[in-house]
């Protein structure tokens, strides 16, 4: 194997590694705003971090180990000779992590719900009903029916190409600072028992 295909595949398992961490929020401080709305008291404030703070632990295991395998599947198919089992085990492998962490996900959902009191549970699903309507505000907001939320800058149609093998959110309006945007990985999710978008 020459110098610069061994420098490539360190360097894509880097980059892997690094976008891994990346993705997995740090959850220190709860959203006031959230704690407010729903009138948490701070035992279910800690209660709801730690079941977020064992998630990521999680994530960040099995992300590392997606990276790894993924180093792997490289390593084989620049082989002259792939070894076909090889490839298909390690897909197989992948495939199993991303759903484990999409179940752990809804665990942590559920575990986080059951926290809540009845009266902070209905707030919620009025939160979960309030996300149906977000697509209907994002395009509302862009023919000035409604205003733009602060931080929202400039309303852009964002031209989406899915990749292969990729889910993208089949909303096109992006807004900056605002409802109308990326929501993959935040907060609140888990408490509206969202499930994760995988590569």
């Amino acid at each position: 194997m020459s110098a610069i295909i061994r420098a490539g595949i360190g360097l894509s398992f880097f980059t892997l590694v690094l976008s891994a961490q990346g993705i997995i929020p740090i959850l220190s401080q709860f959203p006031p705003q959230l704690k407010q709305y729903l009138e948490l008291s701070d035992e279910q404030v800690r209660l709801i971090l730690d079941h977020n703070s064992a998630l990521q632990r999680f994530q960040a295991e099995k992300t590392l180990r997606l990276a790894q395998v993924q180093f792997e599947l490289t390593q084989e198919t620049i082989k002259p000779t792939p070894d076909p089992m090889a490839i298909g085990l390690r897909h197989v492998e992948m495939e199993a992590i991303r759903r484990e962490l999409q179940a752990e996900q809804g665990r942590t959902a559920t575990r986080i719900e059951e926290v809540l009191t009845a009266a902070q549970k209905t707030k919620l699903q009025a939160l979960r009903q309030a996300i149906q309507l977000q697509p209907v505000i994002c395009e509302a907001q862009i023919v000035n029916l409604l205003p733009s939320f602060p931080g929202n800058i400039v309303p852009a149609i964002v031209n989406q190409q899915p990749l292969p093998g990729t889910r993208l959110d089949p909303n096109p309006f992006f807004f900056v600072g605002g409802l109308c945007g990326n929501r993959s990985g935040s907060f609140a999710n888990f408490l509206l028992g969202g499930q994760p978008t995988t590569p």
